[in-house]
């Protein structure tokens, strides 16, 4: 009877443990003349695994076209990688690469995040 009590008591002190979300994140490669991106990017922290799979140098920067804020990545090297994480909101945004005459080149995507 006493080892049924210990083993209640110790079933009822099980420590539970939930993890928080996982910040959804999303595979960028930036070419020469154009950026490979999903354009069903959620609201909210994202993380976005930015790769230079042209053979000159790439930058990845994220522009919100309301005030034009933006964050960016550094200049990648072809095959180099950077993971980029920023908040977006629910509005139109630009992804391009800002490197002289790289936007006009067509390495753009514009398109309104999903809430």
């Amino acid at each position: 009877m006493a080892t049924l009590a210990i083993a209640v008591v110790f079933n009822g002190c099980k420590e539970e443990t939930t993890q928080p979300p996982a910040t959804p994140s999303y595979t960028v490669t930036l070419k020469d003349g154009s950026i490979e991106m999903p354009t069903n990017v959620k609201a909210g922290k994202v993380i976005f695994n930015v790769t230079n799979g042209g053979n000159q140098q790439h930058r990845f920067e994220v522009e919100r076209e309301r005030d034009g804020s933006e964050v960016e990545t550094r200049v990648l090297n072809p095959g180099e990688t950077q993971s980029l994480e920023v908040t977006v909101t629910a509005e139109e945004y630009e992804f391009y690469c800002p490197l002289p005459d790289h936007k006009a080149g067509g390495e753009v995507v514009e398109f309104h995040i999903q809430q």
